[in-house]
């Protein structure tokens, strides 16, 4: 049984991990491409944020936004 639990809990890890990562490349070129300065930091940001369901992109979207907005583009 703890052995099954391992296997179902490390393949959720994974998972968790591999889609911050696909976040973290996706949100990089989107901002990469709008201009945004501090792109790098902004999709780590993103990325880690992922984790939580609901409020991540949320606690994404307003520094991004603030960024692109100071930057007049």
């Amino acid at each position: 049984m703890l052995l099954n639990l391992e296997t179902i809990v490390g393949g959720y890890i994974r998972g968790q991990v591999i889609t911050c990562a696909l976040m973290t490349v996706f949100i990089l070129v989107l901002l990469l491409v709008c201009g945004v300065p501090n792109a790098l930091a902004l999709a780590v940001l993103g990325g880690a944020m992922d984790v939580l369901p609901y409020l991540g992109p949320l606690l994404t979207i307003v520094p991004a936004v603030l960024a692109a907005y100071g930057n007049g583009r």
